[in-house]
């Protein structure tokens, strides 16, 4: 199983958003940072099993207050860029990671001010992984 979300979560708690974590925006009903996997793309298939994919996450921050959900989600744009993203259990090689959509509201009722961006991450499987 690909673990770029779970990476990537992890990645964010050694910068300082101690709560983020992978998984759904239903754990965001009390506040935090959920990083989850979107549709993706494979941009190419290699003849042994390999595939590239244009790996795409969505990062939901989720705040009492407004100005913060913005600001982390555009800290996190900024950094991504620069955080070692390679696979913790083998399963892809990492390229890069860029900011794939600018921060946006996500409207939940009910939830705090909720905040996300998306990252593209170019990824190849190594064999045997989907």
């Amino acid at each position: 199983m690909l673990d770029f979300a779970d990476v990537l979560a992890a990645k964010l708690q050694e910068a300082g958003y101690t709560d983020a974590r992978p998984g759904k925006l239903a754990h965001l009903k009390d506040g935090g940072i959920a990083v989850r996997r979107i549709p993706s793309a494979t941009t190419a298939r290699y003849y042994d099993g390999p595939r590239e994919i244009a790996y795409i996450v969505q990062v939901a921050v989720a705040r009492e207050d407004e100005e913060q959900a913005i600001g982390e989600c555009d800290s996190i744009l900024a950094l991504a860029p620069f955080l070692d993203l390679h696979s913790a259990n083998g399963s892809y090689l990492f390229t890069s990671c860029e900011p794939y959509t600018d921060t946006q509201e996500l409207e939940i009722p009910g939830y705090p001010y909720v905040y996300e961006c998306r990252l593209r991450a170019i990824i190849t499987t190594t064999r045997g992984r989907i």
